[in-house]
């Protein structure tokens, strides 16, 4: 039987993961209307919703892929090497997360008992991983405040897309990435007072 400190627990790890649902939802629907924005279609209606209803269809790897493609498309040889590399670092942080994701909806939750120490103890994403000489189990263990700041990383992320995409300025020349963003421990964060 579960403790009571067990259950509360569980209860706050249960609450930050329908935020963290939420957060990359967030930043999936940021990636979809910046792609949209991105073909510069303009007013047209009828194409722009065309062009999201086809995004919408994709899973999380293809719609970050194309927010990429058309962003680089779209500006050209005006992203700088500066530009180009904070792109890079939010490509690489988006895809690890999208990969985080993939564990945390895929993989099966285990709660655990050790020894007669009633906890509260973390909770495991496990699964049965293949390779070339049998299978393994592979285990990672996640308390609420791990899946909190996974959320938190998708929602500063969804803020980073919006930026990039969303900016206009009079006499603009490129997507001006490396003015406004900065990396920092290999995270890509909005730059203060810009």
């Amino acid at each position: 039987m579960e403790s009571e400190e067990q259950i509360v627990f569980n209860q706050s790890l249960y609450l930050a993961l329908g935020r963290f649902v939420v957060c990359f939802s967030h930043l999936l629907n940021s990636l979809e209307e910046a792609t949209v924005w991105l073909f510069g279609l303009g007013p047209d209606g009828e194409r722009t919703i065309l062009i999201k209803a086809a995004l919408a269809d994709r899973t999380a790897s293809p719609i970050a892929s194309a927010f990429f493609s058309v962003f680089f498309e779209r500006w050209g040889e005006l992203v700088t090497d500066q530009d180009s590399r904070i792109i890079r670092c939010l490509r690489k942080e988006i895809e690890g997360l999208i990969k985080t994701r993939n564990r945390i909806m895929h993989d099966a939750w285990m709660s655990k008992t050790i020894g007669g120490n009633p906890g509260p103890h973390s909770m495991s994403l496990v699964r049965v991983r293949a390779h070339g000489s049998g299978a393994e189990y592979d285990s990672v263990d996640y308390g609420p405040e791990d899946v909190t700041n996974i959320a938190n990383d998708a929602g500063r992320l969804a803020s980073v897309v919006n930026a990039i995409a969303w900016y206009m300025k009079p006499g603009q020349n490129g997507p001006e990435v490396a003015e406004r963003f900065e990396i920092c421990e290999n995270k890509v964060y909005i730059k203060e007072n810009t």
